[in-house]
């Protein structure tokens, strides 16, 4: 059987019909994937915004606790210093001025351990810098510096007031270079000496020949001083004799200021000792 030519294009045209229709079909279905891929992308990709921010968010509030962890213990270890132990020594008080006669010795310590002379003076003498001794004997003193001179004496003051302070460093030291046993035989535990009373002083010659040394009893001004420091209210304190009562050995140069008429008095009983002028117990050792 044969077919016409009209119905071969026909035939034709319906093949190219389908072949067109099933074309734009997978066009579009092709279309609706990429719009679909394109969409669940955007979700994504949002998403994913979103986690970073929280990360973000999350990190901060992280160092922030870390911030505030660090703070806190900063403060604790503030809070946990430890305060300083060191006793400083006592104030200085001048509250109430002492006696002449306070008797200060190894058995009797200066009350209160802070005391300082409100009315300490530079004297009017040939002395060290910074020499200060208390007002009631720095008249007499001066007095007694010149009838020296016009005897042809010349004397110096060494020291006279000392702080407990300087009299700890001074006795430490003393302990350090020759033992306290030593020590205690030639210098007063703070507390103990009569210069932190300012009526203590200590007497030597300008050219410093036998400064603070016992052949100072032997030099002429040594000898001068022991004969006629009574007159202006001194007495030497501590003698070649005294030790056992008095405490210390033989210093001729420390003299001990307690008033005219009280040291008049003691030179005039050939008393031995302050401590036994004033009917105390001797003192030749710390309790």
């Amino acid at each position: 059987m044969s077919l016409s030519f009209t119905t071969l294009r026909t035939a034709f045209k319906a093949y190219w019909i389908i072949i067109l229709g099933i074309s734009m079909l997978l066009i579009i279905v092709a279309a609706g994937v990429l719009v679909s891929t394109s969409s669940d992308n955007e979700t994504l990709t949002s998403q994913s915004a979103n986690y970073d921010e929280d990360v973000v968010v999350l990190t901060s509030q992280d160092d922030d606790k870390e911030e505030a962890a660090q703070d806190s213990s900063s403060q604790e270890v503030v809070e946990e210093e430890p305060t300083s132990q060191t006793t400083p020594a006592p104030e200085p008080s001048t509250s109430g001025m002492l006696s002449v006669l306070t008797l200060v010795n190894k058995r009797i310590a200066i009350s209160p351990l802070s005391y300082s002379p409100s009315n300490l003076t530079s004297p009017d003498v040939t002395k060290r810098s910074g020499a200060v001794i208390d007002a009631r004997a720095a008249q007499s003193l001066e007095e007694m510096f010149a009838a020296a001179k016009d005897d042809g004496h010349s004397l110096m003051l060494s020291n006279a007031f000392r702080s407990y302070t300087t009299q700890q460093t001074l006795y430490n030291n003393y302990v350090a270079r020759d033992g306290q046993a030593a020590a205690d035989t030639y210098s007063a535990r703070p507390g103990h000496s009569e210069h932190q009373t300012g009526l203590a002083a200590d007497i030597i010659v300008p050219s410093g020949t036998c400064s603070l040394e016992a052949c100072f009893g032997d030099l002429p001004e040594g000898k001068w001083l022991a004969e006629n420091s009574y007159k202006y209210g001194f007495i030497i304190r501590y003698t070649k004799t005294n030790k056992a009562e008095a405490g210390y050995t033989y210093e001729p140069w420390h003299i001990r200021y307690i008033g005219v008429s009280d040291a008049t008095a003691y030179h005039e009983s050939n008393a031995s000792s302050l401590e036994s002028y004033l009917g105390k117990p001797a003192a030749p050792d710390y309790l």
